[in-house]
């Protein structure tokens, strides 16, 4: 078998523990401002008219995190949510290693039957808004790319109504780089809001 050799640049990393360190103290500072971002969402629940499904605010909110999304760790928050078989109502916070900050409201199955019909009456709104739309065939991919995401500003009305119905899921996203991490609270209440007014 041939002789295990590690880089210069490995071998520095290799010898570096202080990374893991910081390492945790930025995975709990993240954790910190999505609390605080469950506590804003909380309060702009409170004071909206939004009519949200069964089960979606009585489903505690949850905080998880992964290792290894294209080699990068991530962290989600999930609030409001709902899973089910038959059902997703979703609005969720991502941090994504190295890459970004994002807001992602997704629905599918009975919600999807249910608001379909509302954003399909709202094209020339969202055209207005700093969003982006998945055009993939499925919600769970983060990478911000042509074949995943498009910004609805560069579509026609025919089009985001095409793609609205192409796919049984609706994942609307919106993308902040990771320098605007102090603005996020502030950003996340703004689009919940606008986002559950425009669907009201």
């Amino acid at each position: 078998m041939p002789e295990i050799e590690f880089t210069k640049e490995e071998f520095l990393f290799l010898k570096d523990h202080q990374f893991f360190d910081v390492k945790a103290s930025i995975t709990s500072k993240v954790i910190q401002l999505f609390s605080r971002i469950e506590e804003g969402i909380v309060t702009e629940i409170k004071t909206s008219s939004f009519k949200f499904p069964e089960h979606v605010l009585t489903t505690p909110s949850k905080i998880s995190k992964g290792e290894n999304y294209l080699k990068c760790p991530y962290i989600v928050l999930d609030y409001p949510r709902l899973y089910s078989k038959d059902d997703i109502f979703a609005f969720r916070n991502i941090f994504w290693w190295g890459h970004y900050f994002s807001n992602a409201f997704i629905i599918g199955g009975k919600s999807y039957d249910r608001y379909l019909p509302r954003f399909l009456e709202i094209t020339g709104k969202l055209k207005k808004k700093n969003w982006e739309l998945c055009i993939y065939r499925t919600p769970w991919k983060l990478e911000k790319l042509p074949w995943n995401y498009v910004q609805f500003s560069r579509l026609s009305d025919e089009e985001i109504k095409f793609r609205l119905q192409k796919y049984p899921f609706i994942k609307i996203t919106r993308i902040y780089p990771l320098g605007l991490y102090k603005k996020l609270e502030r950003e996340t209440r703004h689009f919940l809001s606008d986002l559950i007014n425009l669907m009201a």
